[in-house]
């Protein structure tokens, strides 16, 4: 019982930190809060037996490493070759720990958040994650993981509460063009 409490303790710190940088405007941060979340998650999903989920958030986690630092550095690769590539990953790791039918939620999520990811637009990002996230709410609830299912459903909140504040600024700038315009 101690083990399961020192897991979900750990696990609700990771995700904390995470959500913190889910607010920040830019997708460098963006990508290091899921960093943090994906390893948070990898540990996890591990510790409950739901391996396919464990699996592709490890996957994720190298993979966001790498956007991450390579944006760092401006080296720019061609969207298509990105997702192309982690497409591949996620087929080999779905083929290869994929255990029962629930298993194909994590993938579904992945291949969203990925394609979010893709873009160089910050609430492309969050839509891709906003979408993911969903169902591994689903997921977790299926596999009775409370506290993935809490962190997943708080995510949730993270990360739509800066999509609709950029999208209520967008709205306010074209309603605000709109009058400039109707102005005689």
């Amino acid at each position: 019982m101690a083990e399961n409490t020192l897991i979900e303790v750990l696990y609700y710190s990771l995700m904390l930190v995470s959500f913190y940088y889910f607010t920040k405007p830019n997708k460098a941060s963006l990508l290091f809060g899921n960093i943090i979340f994906c390893i948070g998650t990898t540990f996890y999903y591990y510790y409950y037996g739901a391996y396919t989920a464990s699996f592709l958030h490890l996957l994720i986690a190298f993979y966001i490493s790498t956007i991450f630092l390579l944006d760092k550095r401006s080296i720019s690769i061609d969207p298509i070759s990105k997702t192309i590539a982690i497409s591949l990953f996620i087929v080999a790791i779905s083929y290869l720990s994929y255990n029962v039918i629930t298993d194909i939620l994590p993938i579904i999520a992945t291949i969203f958040m990925r394609i979010g990811e893709a873009s160089k637009k910050e609430n492309n990002v969050r839509i891709g994650y906003l979408l993911g996230t969903s169902l591994y709410v689903v997921y977790c609830q299926v596999l009775g993981l409370t506290a993935g299912m809490i962190v997943s459903t708080v995510c949730i909140g993270f990360i739509a509460y800066p999509y609709a504040l950029s999208m209520h600024k967008r709205y306010k700038a074209r309603q605000l063009a709109m009058s400039e315009t109707n102005i005689y």
